[in-house]
């Protein structure tokens, strides 16, 4: 079942990742619902992790890769992090690889990154993991 939950996962990055944000967006609330474990109130508030104007930080921070420049590399890299209850990235692993020093860039950009708004649930701010799909066109720059 986990693998399906990957699979669904990847396959939502890759049909969305045209719409920019609409794919984290999307991912956010696949990856945040709750284990059979928690239960969660009648109208609780839940506020998934963000990072405002993610997209334009990164337009302006994250670096293509001069090796994928010259190899006419294109495509996705899926980073999964940890927003922790403080809103810094820890636990950063490339679960899509593209190579050519573009999962690299990826990880330094998401290491380097200022604070995230952390989830709040229940009123309470917590610590969430997140999907986040950065892709790599030539020509037009990236595309979170």
């Amino acid at each position: 079942m986990r693998n399906a939950n990957k699979f669904l996962c990847l396959s939502l990055v890759l049909c969305l990742i045209s719409t920019g944000l609409q794919a984290q967006k999307i991912l956010l609330a696949f990856h945040s619902k709750p284990k059979k474990s928690q239960t969660l109130p009648t109208g609780a508030a839940i506020r998934q992790a963000q990072f405002p104007n993610f997209e334009a930080y990164c337009k302006t921070h994250l670096e293509y890769p001069q090796q994928a420049r010259e190899n006419g590399i294109e495509g996705l890299v899926l980073a999964k992090v940890t927003v922790s209850a403080s809103g810094k990235i820890s636990e950063v692993q490339i679960v899509q690889k593209l190579g050519f020093n573009c999962d690299e860039a990826v990880m330094k950009l998401l290491k380097e990154m200022p604070n995230w708004n952390p989830a709040v649930q229940n009123g309470q701010v917590v610590a969430q993991k997140v999907y986040v799909p950065l892709s790599f066109h030539l020509g037009g720059g990236q595309k979170p």
